[in-house]
């Protein structure tokens, strides 16, 4: 059973810079390679599947919130590394972590798995298997 998308759920398909920002920050996140989350030559395009799933269940703007901050991590000189911006994100010195943090903590999940896990701050949300090439890949 899958639930509404909250307001402001994508109803179009994201841009390939937008998928490529969400990559990058998933491969922060999850310590793999950006060509790892998302290569050159990708068929089952997970990294749209993922990031336009994620948009459904949190909302086009929690989103839009979470790559901002990513970037504005990402741009700073010197860059700091992936490590540094994943912990920052992911708030690991707070002992009650925002609901940003807890969106990437269900991100990660979802690279690892294929699965969703809502995160604490989505009321009624369920976990399901996003797609059935999301689990086998």
């Amino acid at each position: 059973m899958t639930t509404s998308p909250p307001n402001g759920g994508a109803s179009n398909p994201p841009s390939e810079s937008v998928v490529q920002d969400f990559a990058n920050l998933s491969a922060a996140l999850t310590g793999f390679q950006s060509s790892f989350i998302r290569p050159f030559l990708d068929p089952v395009d997970l990294s749209g599947t993922f990031y336009t799933f994620a948009v459904s269940q949190v909302g086009q703007s929690m989103m839009d919130a979470l790559l901002s901050a990513f970037d504005a991590l990402s741009n700073q000189t010197p860059p700091p590394s992936a490590q540094t911006i994943a912990n920052t994100l992911l708030e690991v010195s707070s002992a009650t972590p925002s609901s940003q943090a807890q969106l990437c903590q269900s991100i990660i999940a979802m690279w690892y798995l294929g699965s969703w896990y809502p995160p604490p701050f989505q009321t009624g949300g369920l976990q399901q298997v996003i797609s059935s090439q999301a689990y086998t890949k």
